[in-house]
Order: C-alpha cells, then structure tokens, then sequence
C-alpha cells in the first residue's frame, strides 16, 4: 500500500470540492427512480464514496498513483481508520467497486434487491467519511499541558477522563501559571493529593487529545504535555474535578497496560525506569 501513495502538500480547497461534488451527487439521486435506475444509483453511490476517500487523502497529504487507484483508495481508508471502518465496511466496499466495474464495462444490470438490502449500510458509510471530512477540517488548536507521574511506594496513581479513558493526571496550563504549578494543581483537582515532593522533570511530548470514542483521536487540538515525576506519603484519593471522577492506585509496572491513549503508553514505557 505505502509504495502506491504520493506524498503532496495537504490541500484544504481540493478536499472541500471533492466533498462538494458528492453533496451534488447525493441531492440529484434523491431525484432518481431507485426500482427503475438501480444500476445508476449504485454507480453513483460509489462515485460519491470515491470522492470523498480522495477527500480525505487530499487533506492527509497524499495521493494515489493511477493503476489501481481505486481499490487502493478503498485500502487506505481500512488501514489508516481502522478504528472508525470496521473490516465488513471495507470489504462490502470492494465488493461495490466490482460491481460498479461491472455495471461501467460489462453493462451488467443491478437489481431493485440488491439496492433495497444495502443502500442503509452504504448511508452509514457515507455518514462516517462525511463526519472524518468535517473534523479535518477544522484547525488544530495547540496547546500547552503539564501533569505527572505520582508515586507511592511502588504504586502510580492514574485518572479516569469522563469516565471512558485512562490517563496519568494533567491539564491545560492556565494563564499566569508555568508547568510545573500547573501540573502541581491538575494532580490535586484529580486525585486530591496536596502533599508532593517534585524528584525530576521527565520532558515533554506530543499528542491530539482523546475523542469522544476513546479508540479514536480529536485532531482538533494537539497537546505538548509536560510531565513531573513526584513521591507523596498520600494514599486517599479525593478527585475534585467533575470531568475526571474517579482515581486509582496501580502498580507502576501495570500503569502502561491502562493508558488510553497510545502515545500516553509510549512515553510512559521510556520513562518508567526512572521511577
């Protein structure tokens, strides 16, 4: 697959006219006799799906040489979103590109049937590519945040984002704070420990926020995230902040195991023996 993709610049107007161009495609079939043209609005359909996987390449910064192209574009998207497209959404689109081959070069007719079983499951995909556009779309905010790796004895203490994901205790430096008094307020207002002692600044790293699906990132904000490595005598845990309710101790060699997030584990692995 990565020997087929052309790496170009990322090209916001293009993917927005491709995306344009499939709305179009999808308001004139609402016109279309569907037991009478099934064949045509199959072809559509994946004229539109088409052009909105192209979209989406557009906007990663890539694009795809021409011998193949669509079935490579149908393997980008199970490759690079496999989180958001499960494995029957990329083969059911194979299958679509056949018969679309089929119904271009063979004059092969599409049955009322076929149309009935599978036009709400091709909605749904159209639905998922649609919303993945729109979130590319709108520009990533930076920002700054800083937290840490509290120990106890062998134990690290972990939080629970809104109660769907894990992660060490952190949070956006305020205006008039530097990291380390923000990370020293985060780790209180998540867990309640007020009695730290600071051993190391353990650097910095990279990632977008978790989304609303924790399997999936936000590409709406990337985070530098700023970690400390403290000790504490503390052992209650006292979460103050409504969106991250629930606290826990777990020995330090199983923390990597309940990070969420994969560059969370990452940057925990390289550090972990340094606490």
């Amino acid at each position: 697959m990565k020997n087929r993709l052309i790496k170009i610049t990322p090209d916001k107007e293009k993917a927005k006219s491709l995306m344009n161009m499939a709305t179009k495609r999808q308001e004139m079939m609402s016109t279309l006799n569907s037991s009478k043209y099934p064949s045509l609005i199959v072809e559509r359909y994946y004229e539109i799906i088409t052009e909105l996987i192209s979209s989406i390449l557009m906007l990663d910064g890539y694009k795809i040489k021409c011998d193949g192209a669509h079935k490579a574009l149908i393997e980008y998207i199970g490759d690079t979103y496999n989180t958001k497209f499960q494995k029957s959404d990329i083969y059911f689109l194979d299958e679509l590109r056949l018969i679309r081959n089929k119904i271009n070069y063979n004059g092969f007719f599409v049955k009322t049937d076929y149309l009935t079983r599978n036009e709400k499951n091709i909605n749904e995909i159209i639905l998922k590519l649609e919303e993945l556009i729109n979130q590319k779309m709108i520009p990533t905010k930076n920002t700054e945040t800083a937290g840490g790796i509290v120990v106890n004895d062998s134990k690290v203490v972990v939080v629970s984002q809104r109660g769907t994901s894990w992660s060490l205790p952190k949070g956006h430096i305020e205006p008039g704070e530097d990291k380390l008094q923000a990370a020293i307020r985060e780790i209180e207002e998540e867990t309640g420990i007020t009695e730290l002692k600071l051993i190391k600044d353990l650097g910095s790293y990279k990632r977008y926020r978790i989304g609303k699906n924790p399997k999936e990132v936000d590409t709406t904000e990337l985070k530098t995230i700023h970690i400390f490595l403290f000790e504490t005598d503390q052992t209650k845990l006292r979460p103050t902040d409504p969106h991250n309710p629930e606290a826990k101790w777990i020995q330090k060699e199983k923390v990597s195991e309940l990070l969420t997030h994969p560059k969370d584990k990452e940057f925990y692995l390289k550090v972990v023996k340094k606490i």
